[in-house]
């Protein structure tokens, strides 16, 4: 069930009537200039221009292939000295068929709680009980007047032209962070590893945070791992690894991580009887590097013998160590996000093609899904806007070469018809995590749990008789180098038949 249509958007290149106040006091004099800094880690501001001590341009129009400025599809960065002031800023030359349902948000400096640090939703919540206000341009979003530390959305928002969004805002502190939408940065995967570094579950099943190698700027890629029942344990149990951040600068996909990962640390009893059944495991960001410096895409590709990274490699290599242990990978959920009026709060963008034995189970897990969100209050779209595989991703990777079911999903927190904050996407990441569970454990998974059975018979096999031949290369090679072996097999056996 969703909310029905938004408010209509009958008024959007009508200027609100903040903005005309704003250009009614332009000819006073600041007593502190406004200043626009992004310089700082996942900042973007494309081009930024000042006009005036009240208003800023970012402009977008100058396209490279990726989709923007060097790939650039997000916004944020901190102004300084605007209390008291209503400050414009232009979005320009953006797509503003998917953004014109856009409401940035901000949050001031001073008294700034982490999105990172608030508390968990409890399991009764539901969007549909919350308060909510519409903005101007036609959306509807959660009332947070009453929570001054965290994240507001900014209301007045307007269409300037067929390609320029405006929003404007009258900020009652000095320093305030502007974004497209809630930011996970790296100082929030940071705090994020620290809770599961003080996990209070008995040592037999603590979380443990691994260090799988560092970036080529020098930063530590993570995997955070939680099992139990020793080697046994993690040998018997059903596997699901959640994983976010193919394109670095999508903030929602990390939040569904780590609602799902904080759900799992908290002291409950449902979570604590899933921690003693299955084995989970979380990459809150899988390209780091770019994550920092605000691009698109990079890692994302890198899963193919001849696009190789060094993140790829440390990433194949930790998941073939877990592999070649006899560990099952049974779920891998590969977390995007739209950019606001594409679609609903969740989107599985790909389904596997109609004809592969994959496409029943991963549309049986989706439906599982899809109840049990649309139950909380989430919307829900019913089905792929496509089909097909991606072995180039992670995801597809570990679905080819050890059976796991991959299932992409979009996030949207900018859906125009609830628009969500950090805590409630987290929800529906925990939502998510206790519906795939339980899709494990139905007779509905029982064709997914053949064909991960029969994924990881084949690898094993594939390995026994070809392990030993491989040339020295890294672990994505080596598996290309076992397929090429197999097929070179298959023809050398048609021929000898003959």
């Amino acid at each position: 069930m969703n909310f029905g249509p938004p408010p209509p958007v009958d008024h959007l290149t009508d200027v609100p009537d903040l903005e005309n106040q704003r250009q009614a006091q332009l000819s006073a004099v600041p007593a502190t200039p406004t200043v626009l800094d992004a310089h700082f880690d996942c900042a973007a501001a494309p081009m930024a221009t000042k006009i005036s001590d009240t208003e800023f341009s970012l402009d977008y129009q100058h396209k490279d292939d990726d989709g923007g400025p060097d790939g650039v599809y997000w916004f944020m960065f901190k102004l300084k000295g605007v209390a008291g002031k209503a400050v414009r800023i232009d979005l320009k030359g953006i797509p503003l068929d998917k953004w014109h349902t856009l409401n940035p948000v901000y949050q001031y400096a001073d008294g700034a709680v982490p999105a990172i640090s608030e508390p968990l939703l409890p399991d009764d919540y539901n969007l549909r009980s919350a308060k909510t206000v519409d903005g101007h341009n036609g959306t509807r979003m959660p009332d947070t007047s009453g929570e001054p530390g965290g994240w507001h959305f900014i209301q007045d928002v307007w269409a300037t032209g067929g390609s320029t969004l405006s929003f404007v805002h009258t900020f009652d502190k000095n320093d305030a962070t502007v974004a497209m939408r809630t930011p996970f940065t790296l100082e929030d995967e940071e705090a994020l590893m620290a809770q599961a570094t003080q996990d209070k579950a008995p040592p037999d099943m603590a979380a443990q945070v691994i260090d799988i190698g560092k970036t080529p700027e020098g930063r530590t890629l993570h995997v955070v791992k939680l099992s139990s029942g020793g080697e046994q344990g993690e040998k018997g149990h059903p596997c699901i690894l959640m994983y976010a951040r193919e394109h670095a600068d999508e903030h929602d996909s990390s939040w569904l991580v780590a609602g799902a990962l904080r759900w799992l640390l908290a002291d409950n009893e449902k979570a604590q009887d899933l921690r003693s059944k299955f084995t989970f495991m979380f990459i809150p960001i899988l390209d780091v590097d770019l994550a920092a410096k605000s691009g698109h895409a990079h890692v994302i590709t890198s899963f193919l013998p001849n696009a190789v990274t060094p993140e790829s490699i440390a990433y194949a290599g930790f998941f073939e160590k877990w592999m070649q242990k006899g560990n099952p990978a049974d779920i891998v959920f590969n977390f995007h996000n739209m950019e606001s009026a594409e679609g609903e709060n969740l989107v599985p963008p790909i389904f596997p093609p109609k004809d592969s034995p994959w496409s029943a189970p991963t549309i049986a897990l989706h439906r599982e899904i899809r109840a049990e969100e649309q139950s909380e209050g989430f919307s829900v779209h019913q089905d792929s806007w496509t089909t097909q595989f991606s072995p180039e991703r992670l995801g597809g990777w570990l679905a080819g070469v050890y059976g796991a079911l991959h299932l992409p999903y979009e996030a949207n927190s900018q859906n125009p018809q609830r628009h969500v904050l950090a805590t409630e996407i987290s929800r529906a990441g925990s939502v998510m995590l206790q519906a795939g569970c339980a899709f494990l454990t139905s007779d509905a998974s029982r064709a997914s749990r053949k064909l991960s059975a029969d994924g990881r018979g084949a690898y094993e096999e594939r390995w026994g008789k070809y392990g030993t031949q491989l040339r020295q290369g890294d672990v994505i090679a080596m598996e290309s180098q076992i397929r090429e072996l197999e097929q070179s097999r298959a023809l050398l056996d048609a021929v000898l038949q003959k």
